[in-house]
């Protein structure tokens, strides 16, 4: 895939690192460097490029089956953006055109000290007329200190 190819990770793996020793998890370098190798394998995996006047500044992850959750259609795995490019709603424009072209529901897991992060999905989900939809716990799924979010079309019905 164009991700492993072509983007320097140096940033992203730095940040990954900090995100998860927030969540309570001991992870290494090589650790999550295995764990993005492994997905550029799989077939139900998006790698999705954020490109800036013809510049890499980010990237967004995306799993179907059996990579999201039972009752989710799409698994936001992960969304990267460089800090420098940051609060420009460049990762909105993203996220809108691949959801747009992608209905359905969608699962997230956000670490719940991420206060910015469970703010830019909910605003961004719901800008898109989405609502949160409670996916059913899946014992052993998330570990650490994380939540999974659902977010459906809402329909004015329900």
């Amino acid at each position: 895939m164009f991700i492993r190819n072509s983007y320097d990770f140096t940033e992203f793996l730095t940040y990954r690192k900090e995100l998860d020793k927030i969540a309570g998890w001991d992870t290494s370098l090589e650790e999550i460097t295995q764990e993005y190798e492994s997905l550029c394998r799989k077939r139900h995996i998006w790698w999705l490029p954020l490109t800036d006047h013809g510049k890499d500044i980010g990237f967004i992850v995306v799993g179907t089956h059996p990579e999201c959750h039972a009752q989710a259609d799409y698994f936001i795995i992960n969304a990267y953006i460089k800090p420098a490019y940051r609060r420009k709603h460049l990762m909105t424009r993203y996220v809108r055109k691949f959801v747009e072209s992608h209905p359905g529901i969608y699962c997230l897991d956000i670490i719940n000290k991420n206060v910015a992060a469970k703010a830019f999905w909910r605003k961004t989900f719901r800008s898109m007329g989405y609502k949160p939809y409670q996916l059913p716990e899946i014992p052993g799924r998330l570990s650490g200190d994380c939540t999974a979010y659902g977010w459906r079309k809402w329909n004015g019905k329900s």
